[in-house]
């Protein structure tokens, strides 16, 4: 019986093939996932702010008036890691407009704001929106 002392295991070769075919697919694969993420995230704070909207109406029928503070409504956009919201009241508190701006470092950074009014009517733009001008959530 002859023994020969032949090697084996992957050459350089293969093992550079293989890194470059995991390279490709990490390549296509990232963007599509990113871009569902950030989908996620902002379905979720127009989801939020429509919450945000039903406490505000339930905080009317109470105090005869809207408020501006998120923590009196019970809002979890008060501590929202992504968006940072705003409530700014007209009309002697009689009407208000939420804002959802898109935090600096988050993964919406430099994405759409979203903002709603009293009469649920929405809009969306880069770095604000004014509702009635600007598209509605149902055009994104």
């Amino acid at each position: 019986m002859q023994n020969r002392n032949r090697q084996t295991g992957f050459t350089l070769i293969e093992l550079l093939i293989t890194v470059m075919i995991v390279a490709i697919l990490a390549a296509i694969a990232y963007p599509s996932y990113t871009n569902h993420v950030r989908n996620t995230v902002e379905a979720k704070v127009r989801g939020d702010l429509m919450d945000l909207a039903a406490s505000q109406e339930r905080w009317r029928s109470q105090n005869f008036k809207y408020t501006n503070s998120l923590t009196k409504l019970g809002s979890s956009l008060a501590s929202d890691e992504k968006y940072t919201v705003t409530i700014t009241l007209a009309n002697s508190d009689q009407t208000y407009e939420a804002l959802a701006t898109p935090k600096t470092g988050s993964i919406v950074a430099g994405e759409v704001s979203f903002k709603i009014n009293q009469d649920s009517d929405t809009c969306f733009g880069t770095g604000g929106c004014t509702i009635g001008t600007d598209d509605p959530w149902s055009k994104r």
